[in-house]
Parts: C-alpha cells; structure tokens; sequence
C-alpha cells in the first residue's frame, strides 16, 4: 500500500491535540477588549442618538414653520382681496398660532403717489407667532383709492 503525501508532516496523536488547544486558548477576546470595544460602541450610539433627537426637533420646527407659513398666506390672500378700503388691525388665534394683520399707509418716500384720482398705497402686513420666541411675518403692498 503506498501512502501519497498531501502537504502535511506525520505528527503524533498528542502533539495534534495539544496544538488544536493551543489555537482554541488564543482565539477569543480579552475581558479588556471586549470592555474597550463597548464603550466606543456606547459612545458611537450617544452621539447618533443625540443626532436623531436633533433631527426630529427639526422635523418638527419645520412643520410649525410650514403651517405658520400657510395661515399667514392664507390671511394675507383674504386681506387682498376681500378689500374694505380702511386701516385697520385685525388678530385672533388658530390652534397654536396667534396671527395679527395690520394695514397701515405707506411710509417710505417712494409711495407717495401725486395723482388727481388720489391713489393711496397701503402695507399689509401679517404675522403669525407660535411657541415662545417663533415668529413669521409677510407684507405686500396694495394699492387703493379711497372714496
């Protein structure tokens, strides 16, 4: 019967085993490594979560702003085109957010209008505030002739 080589030395039974165990002690973690590893695990999800917190406060200041942005639109559209041709201060609240329109002439230099039909112009200013210190305003100009 002849034997045919396949890359590995002829060892003892013993020898065998006693390399398999020396390769099985140094094979896992130490209790220090594995303590080392945690922590900048636990350090890698505080700052993610911190991350995550600040983006859903985000999330949410930016939908206030959205809605904000929209009562205030929405306020000055009425205001335009439902004209009563008066100055006048108007304010009330919806939901969350107290709102206020005010008209009022315009002051600037540029608004004065020297015409026979007496055209006036007006600022229309809106503004909606919610939470604390959260505040939205929007202005246009309208142009009336007072009767």
């Amino acid at each position: 019967m002849r034997f045919r080589f396949i890359g590995f030395r002829a060892e003892s039974r013993h020898k065998l085993l006693n390399r398999l165990l020396a390769k099985r002690q140094t094979a896992g973690f130490t209790l220090l490594e594995t303590l080392t590893a945690l922590m900048i695990l636990a350090i890698a999800m505080v700052a993610l979560l911190d991350s995550y917190a600040t983006g859903v406060r985000a999330s949410g200041t930016s939908d206030s702003y959205g809605r904000a942005r929209i009562l205030a639109q929405s306020l000055l559209s009425e205001t335009v085109s439902g004209w009563k041709q008066r100055l006048t201060r108007r304010q009330g609240r919806s939901g969350k957010f107290v709102w206020s329109v005010t008209i009022t002439p315009a002051q600037e230099p540029w608004a004065a209008l020297n015409t026979k039909a007496h055209w006036r112009l007006n600022r229309v200013q809106v503004t909606v505030a919610w939470d604390k210190n959260r505040r939205l305003q929007l202005e246009t100009l309208k142009l009336d002739r007072p009767k």
